[in-house]
Protein backbone atom coordinates (compact mmCIF):
# COMPACT_ATOMS: atom_id res chain seq x y z
CA UNK A 1 0.00 0.00 0.00
CA UNK A 2 0.67 3.43 -0.87
CA UNK A 3 1.92 6.22 1.63
CA UNK A 4 -0.86 7.93 2.78
CA UNK A 5 -1.01 12.17 3.38
CA UNK A 6 -1.77 12.76 6.98
CA UNK A 7 -0.41 16.06 8.10
CA UNK A 8 -1.90 18.36 5.23
CA UNK A 9 -3.09 22.41 5.21
CA UNK A 10 -5.83 23.56 3.26
CA UNK A 11 -5.94 27.58 2.07
CA UNK A 12 -9.71 27.63 3.81
CA UNK A 13 -8.67 26.29 6.62
CA UNK A 14 -4.88 27.50 7.51
CA UNK A 15 -6.13 30.79 6.21
CA UNK A 16 -3.15 32.66 4.28
CA UNK A 17 -0.35 29.55 4.94
CA UNK A 18 -1.79 26.84 2.14
CA UNK A 19 -2.29 27.31 -1.23
CA UNK A 20 -4.14 23.64 -1.28
CA UNK A 21 -7.84 23.37 -2.07
CA UNK A 22 -9.87 20.01 -0.68
CA UNK A 23 -10.13 19.27 -4.59
CA UNK A 24 -6.54 19.28 -4.71
CA UNK A 25 -6.16 17.50 -2.03
CA UNK A 26 -8.26 14.23 -2.72
CA UNK A 27 -7.62 14.43 -6.55
CA UNK A 28 -3.69 14.26 -5.63
CA UNK A 29 -4.66 11.01 -3.17
CA UNK A 30 -6.94 9.65 -5.92
CA UNK A 31 -4.12 9.81 -8.91
CA UNK A 32 -1.53 8.78 -6.94
CA UNK A 33 -3.14 5.45 -5.80
CA UNK A 34 -3.32 6.93 -1.39
CA UNK A 35 -6.43 4.92 -0.04
CA UNK A 36 -6.58 8.24 2.44
CA UNK A 37 -5.63 11.35 3.11
CA UNK A 38 -6.12 13.40 6.05
CA UNK A 39 -6.64 17.45 6.98
CA UNK A 40 -4.91 18.97 9.60
CA UNK A 41 -5.60 22.89 9.68
CA UNK A 42 -3.83 25.08 12.15
CA UNK A 43 -6.50 24.75 14.77
CA UNK A 44 -9.01 25.32 12.94
CA UNK A 45 -11.52 22.34 10.95
CA UNK A 46 -13.08 24.82 8.91
CA UNK A 47 -12.57 22.55 5.83
CA UNK A 48 -13.57 19.18 7.15
CA UNK A 49 -16.24 18.55 5.91
CA UNK A 50 -15.41 19.90 2.83
CA UNK A 51 -12.30 17.01 2.92
CA UNK A 52 -14.94 14.54 3.48
CA UNK A 53 -17.28 15.26 0.99
CA UNK A 54 -14.47 15.03 -1.55
CA UNK A 55 -13.04 11.75 -0.55
CA UNK A 56 -17.05 10.56 -0.05
CA UNK A 57 -16.97 11.50 -4.35
CA UNK A 58 -13.52 9.89 -4.80
CA UNK A 59 -13.93 6.72 -3.11
CA UNK A 60 -11.22 7.12 -0.66
CA UNK A 61 -11.24 7.51 3.24
CA UNK A 62 -11.29 11.01 5.03
CA UNK A 63 -8.76 11.37 8.09
CA UNK A 64 -10.11 14.17 9.71
CA UNK A 65 -7.74 16.17 11.77
CA UNK A 66 -6.36 19.61 13.56
CA UNK A 67 -2.70 20.85 13.97
CA UNK A 68 -3.68 22.51 17.41
CA UNK A 69 -1.56 25.08 19.32
CA UNK A 70 -1.23 23.30 22.71
CA UNK A 71 0.40 25.23 25.87
CA UNK A 72 1.08 24.55 29.55
CA UNK A 73 -2.30 26.89 30.37
CA UNK A 74 -4.18 28.18 27.81
CA UNK A 75 -6.93 29.61 30.44
CA UNK A 76 -3.95 32.57 31.11
CA UNK A 77 -2.83 34.71 28.94
CA UNK A 78 0.72 34.57 29.61
CA UNK A 79 3.87 35.30 27.04
CA UNK A 80 5.90 33.32 28.37
CA UNK A 81 3.39 30.35 28.32
CA UNK A 82 4.63 29.95 24.58
CA UNK A 83 2.44 27.28 21.99
CA UNK A 84 3.60 24.41 20.37
CA UNK A 85 1.75 22.27 17.85
CA UNK A 86 0.46 19.04 18.21
CA UNK A 87 -1.33 17.12 15.65
CA UNK A 88 -4.61 15.51 16.69
CA UNK A 89 -6.88 13.23 14.41
CA UNK A 90 -10.28 11.72 15.03
CA UNK A 91 -10.20 7.71 14.80
CA UNK A 92 -14.09 7.34 15.78
CA UNK A 93 -17.11 9.40 15.77
CA UNK A 94 -16.44 9.99 19.71
CA UNK A 95 -13.09 11.44 18.91
CA UNK A 96 -14.73 13.39 16.32
CA UNK A 97 -16.56 15.15 18.72
CA UNK A 98 -13.79 15.33 21.61
CA UNK A 99 -11.59 17.04 18.67
CA UNK A 100 -14.95 19.73 18.34
CA UNK A 101 -14.53 20.35 22.22
CA UNK A 102 -10.90 20.61 21.90
CA UNK A 103 -10.72 22.78 18.70
CA UNK A 104 -13.62 25.18 19.74
CA UNK A 105 -12.24 25.48 23.87
CA UNK A 106 -9.06 26.64 22.02
CA UNK A 107 -10.96 29.69 20.80
CA UNK A 108 -13.46 30.42 23.11
CA UNK A 109 -11.15 29.98 26.16
CA UNK A 110 -8.00 30.04 25.31
CA UNK A 111 -7.41 32.55 22.51
CA UNK A 112 -4.75 34.59 22.79
CA UNK A 113 -2.38 34.85 19.39
CA UNK A 114 -3.92 31.91 18.48
CA UNK A 115 -6.13 29.16 19.68
CA UNK A 116 -4.25 27.57 22.53
CA UNK A 117 -5.45 24.45 24.53
CA UNK A 118 -3.17 22.28 27.07
CA UNK A 119 -2.93 19.09 26.91
CA UNK A 120 -3.55 18.85 30.92
CA UNK A 121 -6.71 20.12 30.11
CA UNK A 122 -7.82 18.08 27.51
CA UNK A 123 -6.81 15.12 29.91
CA UNK A 124 -8.73 16.19 32.78
CA UNK A 125 -11.71 16.28 31.04
CA UNK A 126 -11.47 13.21 29.03
CA UNK A 127 -11.31 14.49 25.57
CA UNK A 128 -8.48 11.93 24.30
CA UNK A 129 -10.78 8.87 24.03
CA UNK A 130 -11.12 8.06 20.01
CA UNK A 131 -8.14 10.67 19.31
CA UNK A 132 -4.40 9.49 17.80
CA UNK A 133 -1.72 12.28 18.43
CA UNK A 134 1.07 12.49 16.33
CA UNK A 135 3.70 15.02 17.52
CA UNK A 136 3.83 17.68 14.63
CA UNK A 137 6.51 19.34 12.92
CA UNK A 138 9.79 21.13 14.37
CA UNK A 139 7.39 23.31 15.95
CA UNK A 140 6.25 20.71 18.42
CA UNK A 141 6.97 20.44 21.98
CA UNK A 142 8.92 16.99 21.31
CA UNK A 143 10.96 18.44 18.36
CA UNK A 144 11.91 21.70 20.33
CA UNK A 145 12.57 19.69 23.30
CA UNK A 146 15.04 17.48 21.24
CA UNK A 147 16.70 20.12 19.48
CA UNK A 148 17.03 22.25 22.70
CA UNK A 149 18.86 18.98 24.10
CA UNK A 150 15.83 18.63 26.98
CA UNK A 151 15.35 15.35 26.47
CA UNK A 152 13.90 14.22 29.89
CA UNK A 153 11.18 17.02 29.09
CA UNK A 154 10.86 15.12 26.10
CA UNK A 155 10.21 12.05 27.49
CA UNK A 156 8.11 13.46 30.15
CA UNK A 157 5.74 15.31 27.60
CA UNK A 158 5.75 11.90 25.25
CA UNK A 159 4.33 10.10 28.62
CA UNK A 160 1.14 12.52 29.03
CA UNK A 161 0.29 12.37 25.73
CA UNK A 162 0.54 8.53 26.02
CA UNK A 163 -1.80 8.94 29.17
CA UNK A 164 -4.25 11.30 27.34
CA UNK A 165 -4.89 10.13 23.45
CA UNK A 166 -6.38 6.54 22.32
CA UNK A 167 -3.02 5.89 20.63
CA UNK A 168 0.12 8.66 20.34
CA UNK A 169 2.98 8.67 17.33
CA UNK A 170 6.33 10.35 16.88
CA UNK A 171 5.75 12.11 13.86
CA UNK A 172 9.33 12.43 11.24
CA UNK A 173 9.10 14.58 8.10
CA UNK A 174 9.90 14.36 5.08
CA UNK A 175 12.17 17.57 3.53
CA UNK A 176 15.12 17.40 2.58
CA UNK A 177 16.73 20.36 4.92
CA UNK A 178 19.56 19.99 7.45
CA UNK A 179 17.83 21.25 9.88
CA UNK A 180 14.81 18.41 9.41
CA UNK A 181 17.03 15.25 8.87
CA UNK A 182 19.10 16.81 12.30
CA UNK A 183 15.42 16.69 13.99
CA UNK A 184 14.36 13.12 12.28
CA UNK A 185 17.63 11.56 13.99
CA UNK A 186 16.34 12.82 17.24
CA UNK A 187 12.96 11.78 16.71
CA UNK A 188 14.36 8.23 15.52
CA UNK A 189 16.78 8.01 18.76
CA UNK A 190 13.55 9.02 20.86
CA UNK A 191 11.31 6.10 19.20
CA UNK A 192 14.18 3.79 19.76
CA UNK A 193 14.25 4.65 23.62
CA UNK A 194 11.01 4.40 24.23
CA UNK A 195 9.76 1.99 22.19
CA UNK A 196 7.20 4.10 20.38
CA UNK A 197 6.24 4.34 16.70
CA UNK A 198 7.19 6.97 14.41
CA UNK A 199 5.35 7.94 11.34
CA UNK A 200 6.23 10.00 8.17
CA UNK A 201 4.55 13.05 7.28
CA UNK A 202 5.35 15.86 4.51
CA UNK A 203 3.13 18.54 6.48
CA UNK A 204 1.56 19.68 3.11
CA UNK A 205 0.73 23.51 1.93
CA UNK A 206 1.04 23.33 -1.74
CA UNK A 207 0.44 20.61 -4.07
CA UNK A 208 4.19 20.52 -6.06
CA UNK A 209 7.17 21.03 -5.33
CA UNK A 210 7.62 23.49 -7.93
CA UNK A 211 4.91 25.55 -6.51
CA UNK A 212 7.38 26.65 -3.54
CA UNK A 213 8.17 30.33 -5.43
CA UNK A 214 4.04 31.00 -5.21
CA UNK A 215 3.40 30.21 -1.70
CA UNK A 216 6.49 32.25 -0.68
CA UNK A 217 4.53 34.99 -2.77
CA UNK A 218 1.33 34.22 -1.39
CA UNK A 219 2.85 34.17 2.03
CA UNK A 220 4.34 37.86 1.60
CA UNK A 221 1.38 39.22 0.57
CA UNK A 222 -0.73 38.13 2.61
CA UNK A 223 1.16 38.04 5.82
CA UNK A 224 3.89 40.81 4.65
CA UNK A 225 6.45 38.45 5.76
CA UNK A 226 9.43 35.74 3.99
CA UNK A 227 8.39 32.00 4.04
CA UNK A 228 12.28 31.06 3.45
CA UNK A 229 13.13 27.95 3.11
CA UNK A 230 10.65 26.61 6.38
CA UNK A 231 8.68 25.20 3.16
CA UNK A 232 10.98 23.13 1.44
CA UNK A 233 9.36 20.13 1.09
CA UNK A 234 6.29 20.73 2.60
CA UNK A 235 3.94 19.85 -0.27
CA UNK A 236 1.67 16.27 -1.05
CA UNK A 237 4.09 13.33 -1.56
CA UNK A 238 3.85 9.85 -2.64
CA UNK A 239 6.05 6.86 -1.83
CA UNK A 240 8.82 7.92 -4.50
CA UNK A 241 9.06 11.34 -2.57
CA UNK A 242 9.55 10.40 0.71
CA UNK A 243 12.55 7.73 -0.22
CA UNK A 244 14.21 10.45 -2.50
CA UNK A 245 13.89 13.08 0.16
CA UNK A 246 14.70 10.75 3.46
CA UNK A 247 17.03 8.49 1.30
CA UNK A 248 20.01 10.45 2.50
CA UNK A 249 18.61 9.86 5.70
CA UNK A 250 17.96 6.91 6.59
CA UNK A 251 17.87 3.30 5.18
CA UNK A 252 15.04 1.39 3.30
CA UNK A 253 13.85 -0.08 6.35
CA UNK A 254 13.66 2.97 8.71
CA UNK A 255 11.87 4.84 6.00
CA UNK A 256 9.38 2.36 4.86
CA UNK A 257 8.43 1.40 8.43
CA UNK A 258 7.49 5.14 8.58
CA UNK A 259 4.85 4.89 5.68
CA UNK A 260 3.83 1.67 6.80
CA UNK A 261 2.82 3.31 10.52
CA UNK A 262 0.73 5.93 8.23
CA UNK A 263 -0.97 2.96 6.32
CA UNK A 264 -1.50 1.70 10.29
CA UNK A 265 -2.82 4.72 11.69
CA UNK A 266 -5.43 5.24 8.73
CA UNK A 267 -6.62 1.60 9.70
CA UNK A 268 -6.99 2.61 12.76
CA UNK A 269 -9.76 5.35 11.75
CA UNK A 270 -12.89 4.13 11.94
CA UNK A 271 -14.42 3.62 8.37
CA UNK A 272 -18.14 4.55 9.75
CA UNK A 273 -17.20 8.06 11.81
CA UNK A 274 -21.00 10.05 11.90
CA UNK A 275 -20.89 13.78 10.13
CA UNK A 276 -24.03 14.05 10.65
CA UNK A 277 -23.82 14.70 6.64
CA UNK A 278 -26.32 14.30 4.19
CA UNK A 279 -29.56 13.09 6.88
CA UNK A 280 -32.17 15.75 5.58
CA UNK A 281 -32.83 18.96 7.05
CA UNK A 282 -32.27 18.56 11.23
CA UNK A 283 -33.94 21.32 13.39
CA UNK A 284 -35.57 21.58 16.92
CA UNK A 285 -38.85 21.16 18.04
CA UNK A 286 -41.17 23.87 18.69
CA UNK A 287 -43.20 23.94 22.15
CA UNK A 288 -46.09 22.40 21.61
CA UNK A 289 -48.36 22.76 24.92
CA UNK A 290 -49.87 19.77 26.75
CA UNK A 291 -53.48 18.11 25.17
CA UNK A 292 -51.76 19.38 20.95
CA UNK A 293 -49.79 17.54 18.67
CA UNK A 294 -47.78 19.31 16.12
CA UNK A 295 -50.75 19.51 13.37
CA UNK A 296 -53.44 20.38 15.78
CA UNK A 297 -51.77 23.33 17.95
CA UNK A 298 -50.65 24.62 14.16
CA UNK A 299 -54.01 24.76 13.14
CA UNK A 300 -55.32 26.06 16.77
CA UNK A 301 -53.10 28.76 15.58
CA UNK A 302 -53.74 29.68 12.39
CA UNK A 303 -57.43 29.62 12.74
CA UNK A 304 -57.61 31.50 16.09
CA UNK A 305 -56.52 34.33 14.10
CA UNK A 306 -59.27 33.51 11.36
CA UNK A 307 -62.12 36.18 12.59
CA UNK A 308 -59.32 38.68 13.46
CA UNK A 309 -58.59 39.08 10.09
CA UNK A 310 -61.25 37.73 7.73
CA UNK A 311 -64.42 38.68 9.81
CA UNK A 312 -65.00 41.59 7.78
CA UNK A 313 -65.29 39.92 4.51
CA UNK A 314 -68.04 38.09 2.64
CA UNK A 315 -69.20 34.57 3.80
CA UNK A 316 -67.51 33.58 0.56
CA UNK A 317 -64.04 35.35 0.61
CA UNK A 318 -64.00 33.68 4.29
CA UNK A 319 -64.11 30.37 2.39
CA UNK A 320 -62.06 30.52 -0.33
CA UNK A 321 -59.74 31.46 2.82
CA UNK A 322 -61.04 28.20 4.67
CA UNK A 323 -60.20 26.08 1.47
CA UNK A 324 -56.88 27.43 0.84
CA UNK A 325 -55.57 26.58 4.45
CA UNK A 326 -57.15 23.67 4.53
CA UNK A 327 -55.18 22.89 0.72
CA UNK A 328 -51.85 24.22 2.25
CA UNK A 329 -51.87 22.18 5.82
CA UNK A 330 -52.24 18.59 4.27
CA UNK A 331 -48.46 19.50 1.77
CA UNK A 332 -46.79 21.53 4.69
CA UNK A 333 -47.59 18.71 6.80
CA UNK A 334 -46.25 16.12 4.01
CA UNK A 335 -42.72 18.27 3.80
CA UNK A 336 -42.60 18.10 7.63
CA UNK A 337 -42.78 22.19 8.09
CA UNK A 338 -45.53 22.84 10.29
CA UNK A 339 -42.70 22.38 13.02
CA UNK A 340 -40.69 24.63 11.51
CA UNK A 341 -43.50 27.25 10.78
CA UNK A 342 -44.21 26.84 14.28
CA UNK A 343 -41.01 27.59 14.91
CA UNK A 344 -40.56 30.87 13.27
CA UNK A 345 -44.04 31.65 14.96
CA UNK A 346 -42.12 31.16 18.31
CA UNK A 347 -39.56 33.63 17.08
CA UNK A 348 -41.73 36.40 15.55
CA UNK A 349 -44.26 36.25 18.35
CA UNK A 350 -41.68 36.66 20.79
CA UNK A 351 -39.70 39.62 18.76
CA UNK A 352 -43.22 41.39 18.56
CA UNK A 353 -43.85 40.93 22.36
CA UNK A 354 -40.34 42.67 22.59
CA UNK A 355 -40.84 45.53 20.14
CA UNK A 356 -38.62 44.46 17.64
CA UNK A 357 -39.72 45.19 14.49
CA UNK A 358 -39.86 43.21 11.17
CA UNK A 359 -40.11 43.36 7.45
CA UNK A 360 -44.08 42.88 6.07
CA UNK A 361 -42.31 39.83 4.17
CA UNK A 362 -40.01 39.20 1.45
CA UNK A 363 -39.68 36.28 -1.13
CA UNK A 364 -42.06 32.94 -1.39
CA UNK A 365 -43.35 33.20 2.01
CA UNK A 366 -46.08 35.50 1.54
CA UNK A 367 -46.94 33.10 -1.02
CA UNK A 368 -48.51 30.95 1.87
CA UNK A 369 -51.63 31.65 3.57
CA UNK A 370 -50.84 29.39 6.89
CA UNK A 371 -47.74 31.89 7.16
CA UNK A 372 -49.90 34.79 7.49
CA UNK A 373 -52.48 33.37 9.71
CA UNK A 374 -49.09 32.29 12.07
CA UNK A 375 -48.56 36.39 11.78
CA UNK A 376 -44.76 35.59 10.25
CA UNK A 377 -45.68 37.50 7.36
CA UNK A 378 -48.17 40.66 6.81
CA UNK A 379 -49.77 39.71 2.91
CA UNK A 380 -52.77 37.89 2.38
CA UNK A 381 -52.05 35.31 -0.27
CA UNK A 382 -54.99 35.29 -1.79
CA UNK A 383 -56.01 38.91 -1.82
CA UNK A 384 -53.21 39.18 -4.27
CA UNK A 385 -53.31 36.11 -6.20
CA UNK A 386 -49.93 34.18 -5.00
CA UNK A 387 -48.85 31.34 -5.82
CA UNK A 388 -48.47 28.86 -2.82
CA UNK A 389 -46.19 26.15 -4.50
CA UNK A 390 -43.77 28.71 -5.40
CA UNK A 391 -43.37 28.50 -1.54
CA UNK A 392 -43.96 24.88 -0.66
CA UNK A 393 -44.74 21.65 -3.24
CA UNK A 394 -43.91 18.08 -3.05
CA UNK A 395 -41.29 18.33 -5.96
CA UNK A 396 -39.22 20.28 -3.06
CA UNK A 397 -38.93 17.47 -0.15
CA UNK A 398 -35.71 17.36 1.97
CA UNK A 399 -35.27 21.18 2.57
CA UNK A 400 -36.92 23.70 4.82
CA UNK A 401 -37.72 26.77 3.45
CA UNK A 402 -35.98 30.11 4.35
CA UNK A 403 -37.62 32.93 5.57
CA UNK A 404 -36.65 36.49 5.25
CA UNK A 405 -37.61 37.97 8.83
CA UNK A 406 -35.75 41.08 7.76
CA UNK A 407 -34.92 42.59 11.27
CA UNK A 408 -32.68 45.31 11.01
CA UNK A 409 -28.81 45.04 11.88
CA UNK A 410 -29.81 47.53 14.59
CA UNK A 411 -32.12 45.00 16.51
CA UNK A 412 -30.02 41.84 15.14
CA UNK A 413 -28.13 40.60 18.35
CA UNK A 414 -31.28 41.52 20.45
CA UNK A 415 -33.56 38.98 17.94
CA UNK A 416 -30.54 36.57 18.15
CA UNK A 417 -31.04 36.97 21.95
CA UNK A 418 -34.79 36.06 21.64
CA UNK A 419 -33.49 33.08 20.01
CA UNK A 420 -31.42 31.57 22.56
CA UNK A 421 -34.09 32.09 25.14
CA UNK A 422 -36.49 30.73 23.62
CA UNK A 423 -34.19 27.23 22.28
CA UNK A 424 -30.92 27.58 24.65
CA UNK A 425 -27.62 29.75 23.97
CA UNK A 426 -25.83 25.97 22.99
CA UNK A 427 -28.21 25.54 20.21
CA UNK A 428 -28.20 28.96 18.29
CA UNK A 429 -25.13 30.44 16.57
CA UNK A 430 -23.92 32.51 13.35
CA UNK A 431 -22.06 30.86 10.72
CA UNK A 432 -18.43 31.65 9.21
CA UNK A 433 -17.89 32.73 5.76
CA UNK A 434 -14.91 33.20 3.88
CA UNK A 435 -13.91 36.21 1.29
CA UNK A 436 -11.34 35.38 -1.11
CA UNK A 437 -8.26 37.07 -2.92
CA UNK A 438 -9.72 38.45 -6.06
CA UNK A 439 -8.05 38.66 -9.11
CA UNK A 440 -7.30 42.20 -9.11
CA UNK A 441 -6.67 42.31 -5.41
CA UNK A 442 -3.94 39.19 -6.83
CA UNK A 443 -2.66 40.88 -10.21
CA UNK A 444 -1.92 44.67 -7.93
CA UNK A 445 -0.31 42.64 -4.36
CA UNK A 446 1.72 40.22 -6.80
CA UNK A 447 2.93 42.83 -9.14
CA UNK A 448 4.07 45.07 -5.99
CA UNK A 449 5.75 42.11 -4.03
CA UNK A 450 7.31 41.33 -7.89
CA UNK A 451 8.29 44.87 -8.35
CA UNK A 452 9.92 45.62 -4.46
CA UNK A 453 11.89 42.37 -4.07
CA UNK A 454 15.79 42.95 -5.06
CA UNK A 455 15.87 39.33 -5.86
CA UNK A 456 12.52 39.66 -8.10
CA UNK A 457 13.09 38.95 -11.74
CA UNK A 458 11.03 41.59 -12.35
CA UNK A 459 12.47 44.05 -9.81
CA UNK A 460 11.86 47.66 -10.61
CA UNK A 461 9.71 46.79 -13.85
CA UNK A 462 6.37 46.52 -13.06
CA UNK A 463 5.53 50.55 -11.60
CA UNK A 464 2.06 50.85 -10.42
CA UNK A 465 0.24 52.64 -13.94
CA UNK A 466 1.11 48.89 -15.54
CA UNK A 467 -0.61 47.34 -12.71
CA UNK A 468 -3.90 49.56 -12.96
CA UNK A 469 -3.63 49.11 -16.66
CA UNK A 470 -3.79 45.44 -16.03
CA UNK A 471 -6.86 45.31 -13.43
CA UNK A 472 -9.28 47.74 -15.67
CA UNK A 473 -8.64 44.96 -18.48
CA UNK A 474 -10.54 42.58 -15.82
CA UNK A 475 -14.54 42.63 -16.29
CA UNK A 476 -16.63 41.47 -13.50
CA UNK A 477 -19.91 39.55 -13.68
CA UNK A 478 -23.02 39.74 -11.77
CA UNK A 479 -23.35 36.56 -9.82
CA UNK A 480 -25.02 35.89 -6.35
CA UNK A 481 -23.46 35.92 -3.03
CA UNK A 482 -24.77 34.16 -0.05
CA UNK A 483 -27.46 36.20 0.93
CA UNK A 484 -28.51 35.54 -2.55
CA UNK A 485 -27.92 39.38 -3.09
CA UNK A 486 -26.75 40.51 -6.90
CA UNK A 487 -22.75 41.40 -6.24
CA UNK A 488 -20.44 42.00 -9.11
CA UNK A 489 -17.55 39.40 -9.16
CA UNK A 490 -14.17 39.76 -11.04
CA UNK A 491 -13.69 37.58 -14.03
CA UNK A 492 -10.97 34.82 -13.46
CA UNK A 493 -7.09 35.55 -15.30
CA UNK A 494 -7.01 32.20 -16.42
CA UNK A 495 -10.49 32.20 -18.21
CA UNK A 496 -9.29 35.72 -20.04
CA UNK A 497 -5.66 34.55 -21.49
CA UNK A 498 -6.07 34.00 -24.94
CA UNK A 499 -8.84 36.31 -25.09
CA UNK A 500 -7.81 40.18 -24.76
CA UNK A 501 -4.45 40.96 -27.21
CA UNK A 502 -3.37 43.67 -25.44
CA UNK A 503 -3.66 41.24 -21.92
CA UNK A 504 -1.66 38.65 -24.23
CA UNK A 505 1.42 41.16 -24.68
CA UNK A 506 1.60 41.75 -21.21
CA UNK A 507 1.48 38.09 -20.09
CA UNK A 508 4.41 37.28 -22.55
CA UNK A 509 6.06 39.88 -21.05
CA UNK A 510 5.53 38.87 -17.51
CA UNK A 511 4.91 35.24 -17.33
CA UNK A 512 5.77 34.58 -13.61
CA UNK A 513 3.28 37.40 -12.21
CA UNK A 514 0.83 35.92 -14.48
CA UNK A 515 1.03 32.07 -13.12
CA UNK A 516 1.09 33.59 -9.69
CA UNK A 517 -1.95 34.84 -10.10
CA UNK A 518 -3.96 32.49 -11.58
CA UNK A 519 -2.41 29.80 -8.88
CA UNK A 520 -3.85 32.02 -5.76
CA UNK A 521 -7.08 34.31 -7.45
CA UNK A 522 -10.00 32.49 -5.92
CA UNK A 523 -8.47 31.29 -2.67
CA UNK A 524 -9.81 32.65 0.82
CA UNK A 525 -8.04 35.27 2.39
CA UNK A 526 -10.10 35.88 5.30
CA UNK A 527 -12.78 34.80 7.99
CA UNK A 528 -16.09 36.51 8.86
CA UNK A 529 -19.42 35.96 10.56
CA UNK A 530 -22.41 35.48 8.28
CA UNK A 531 -24.31 38.45 7.84
CA UNK A 532 -28.03 37.23 8.90
CA UNK A 533 -27.69 33.70 8.86
CA UNK A 534 -27.80 32.01 12.44
CA UNK A 535 -28.58 28.52 13.00
CA UNK A 536 -31.11 26.73 15.30
CA UNK A 537 -30.04 23.49 16.22
CA UNK A 538 -32.01 20.32 17.86
CA UNK A 539 -28.63 19.17 19.79
CA UNK A 540 -25.58 21.70 20.51
CA UNK A 541 -24.55 23.52 17.70
CA UNK A 542 -21.04 22.00 19.22
CA UNK A 543 -22.05 18.71 18.18
CA UNK A 544 -22.47 19.56 14.12
CA UNK A 545 -19.47 22.02 14.54
CA UNK A 546 -16.21 23.05 15.98
CA UNK A 547 -17.16 26.68 17.63
CA UNK A 548 -14.99 29.84 16.63
CA UNK A 549 -15.06 33.49 17.59
CA UNK A 550 -16.11 36.44 15.86
CA UNK A 551 -14.23 40.30 15.35
CA UNK A 552 -16.66 40.83 17.94
CA UNK A 553 -15.89 37.87 20.03
CA UNK A 554 -19.42 36.29 19.58
CA UNK A 555 -19.29 32.47 19.25
CA UNK A 556 -19.57 30.71 15.55
CA UNK A 557 -20.03 27.85 13.94
CA UNK A 558 -16.68 27.20 12.23
CA UNK A 559 -18.67 25.70 8.88
CA UNK A 560 -19.83 27.96 5.94
CA UNK A 561 -23.69 27.91 4.94
CA UNK A 562 -23.38 25.23 2.54
CA UNK A 563 -21.55 23.03 4.92
CA UNK A 564 -24.77 23.65 7.93
CA UNK A 565 -27.47 24.43 5.49
CA UNK A 566 -27.35 21.41 2.11
CA UNK A 567 -28.81 18.57 2.82
CA UNK A 568 -26.93 17.14 -0.20
CA UNK A 569 -23.25 17.04 1.15
CA UNK A 570 -24.31 18.99 3.84
CA UNK A 571 -25.50 18.67 8.09
CA UNK A 572 -29.15 20.07 6.95
CA UNK A 573 -29.35 22.62 9.93
CA UNK A 574 -32.03 25.28 10.21
CA UNK A 575 -30.65 28.49 9.20
CA UNK A 576 -33.09 31.62 10.60
CA UNK A 577 -32.80 33.75 8.00
CA UNK A 578 -32.01 38.09 9.72
CA UNK A 579 -31.29 39.54 7.00
CA UNK A 580 -32.67 43.17 5.68
CA UNK A 581 -32.26 45.01 2.55
CA UNK A 582 -31.76 49.05 3.27
CA UNK A 583 -35.56 49.55 2.47
CA UNK A 584 -35.99 47.60 5.41
CA UNK A 585 -33.55 49.22 7.30
CA UNK A 586 -35.23 52.47 6.67
CA UNK A 587 -39.00 51.22 7.37
CA UNK A 588 -37.67 49.33 10.63
CA UNK A 589 -35.93 52.40 11.65
CA UNK A 590 -39.13 54.75 11.32
CA UNK A 591 -40.98 52.81 12.89
CA UNK A 592 -38.45 52.37 16.02
CA UNK A 593 -38.83 56.06 15.95
CA UNK A 594 -42.22 56.22 15.63
CA UNK A 595 -41.83 58.29 12.81
CA UNK A 596 -45.07 58.22 10.10
CA UNK A 597 -44.91 58.74 6.36
CA UNK A 598 -48.96 59.45 5.36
Amino acid sequence: MSFVNLHVHSAQGSLLDSILTTEQIVNYAKQNGQIAVGLSDHGTMHASLSLVNECYKAGIKPITACEIYECDNHLEQNQEDKYNHLLLIAATTDGLHNLYKIVSEGYIHGFYRKPRVSVKWIQDNHLGDGIICLTACQAGRISRCLESGNYDEAERFVSLLKNTFYYTVLEIQSHPTDQQLKCNSLILDLANKTGMNYCITSDAHMERADQLDTHSIFVSISQDRDSGESYVGCHLQNDEDVFNYLGQWATKDIIQKGIDETIRITNMVDDNIDYELNKGTIMPKAHIPDGYDVESYFRYLVYSNFDKKFAHMSKEDQEIRRNRIESEIPILKELDFLNYLLIQYEFCNECDRRGIPRGYSRGSAANCLCVFMLGITQVDSVKFDLDFTRFANLGRKGSAADIDLDISKSRRQEAIQVLCDIFGKDHVAPMATFNTLSTKVAIRDIAKVLNEKQNSPYFNQIPYSLRDEVTKMIPTVKTLDDLGESEDKDMLLKDLIGKNQKLDEIYKKFPLWFKYVMELEGLPKSRGRHASGTLLTPKPVIHYSPLCLDNEKNVMSMFDMHICQDTDGGLGLVKEDLRNKIVFFCVNLLFEHKIFIY
